[in-house]
């Protein structure tokens, strides 16, 4: 029952998301940039105001989802699994843009938002920058580890085994996540950071792995994109993707050598349960 009022509440934030960004956007036409950060940030608060009634979430529920307090040890983890994760959605860009590329070049060149020259780029303090890091850096790395992972796995890792409740897990956390022409690494990276919930015990780990991803996502976006400044030459052939295809097997690799790590940690992790809501 818990885990179908989850997903009720994950409908209704989406429902509010969309509904938001197109009331705003009708009344908000010369800024739709601002209707949708807005529109994300009305997501959050309703699935925060929702989760907080039905759980009856206080200070010491909080505590418990929480768990552990962050160690240097697990930071330097969290900030690894992050580049790590930054580095196989680079190399899942690049293998979807090849593979779509032999059939669709210009079709491949448009979903991968390719550009031949730099964008201009806003101040790091201007309003805008500063609205898409609230918004979509630091709001992200706090609500959704709350909610994807502290409630939403934990309500399944009480009754099923842990790739089963993290593979669900992914799955909703993709489904919010529906303006990507590729998921895979969306998946994954939910699938990651379920694993590091479980093995570290600490929340705050997965938020700082959240909020460094999504930062180093943003400042390659917008001030490097060095992936994605290509003629649509540059994006059919093997040799045009040889750093990204690197970056993706170094991580593959890594990943699979942090699975051996932490193997132990997970057959043994044993996620305290919730007080019930009284």
């Amino acid at each position: 029952m818990k885990f179908k009022i989850l997903f009720l509440i994950l409908t209704f934030s989406m429902i509010v998301r969309t509904t938001s960004f197109n009331v705003l956007s009708t009344y908000w036409r010369d800024s739709t940039y601002y209707a949708e950060h807005v529109a994300i940030m009305a997501m959050f608060a309703a699935m925060t105001v929702t989760s907080v009634i039905q759980f009856g979430l206080n200070k010491k529920k909080l505590a418990i989802i929480l768990g552990k307090v962050t160690t240097p040890s697990h930071t330097l983890l969290s900030i690894t699994v992050a580049v790590l994760l930054l580095m196989l959605t680079f190399g899942e860009s690049a293998a979807f843009t090849l593979s779509l590329a032999q059939y669709n070049i210009q079709n491949a060149y448009d979903l991968g938002k390719f550009h031949a020259e730099t964008y201009d780029s806003h101040s790091f303090f201007s309003p805008p920058i500063l609205v898409f890091i609230f918004s979509s850096v630091i709001l992200p790395a706090i609500f959704e580890e709350i909610f994807f992972r502290g409630l939403v796995f934990r309500s399944l890792y009480k009754e099923h085994s842990f790739f089963k409740s993290a593979v669900w897990t992914a799955v909703f956390f993709t489904s919010v996540h529906f303006l990507k022409p590729v998921y895979i690494s969306t998946f994954l990276f939910s699938l990651v950071l379920s694993y590091l919930y479980a093995a570290t015990r600490s929340l705050p780990s997965c938020m700082i792995a959240h909020a460094t991803f999504n930062f180093l996502a943003f400042i390659n976006q917008h001030y490097f994109d060095f992936h994605r400044i290509r003629d649509l030459s540059q994006i059919s052939h093997l040799h045009d993707w040889i750093p990204q295809f690197a970056m993706l097997g170094f991580s593959l690799i890594a990943f699979s050598l942090l699975v051996l790590w932490f193997k132990d940690a997970i057959k043994q992790a044993a996620l305290p349960q919730l007080p019930s809501t009284t």
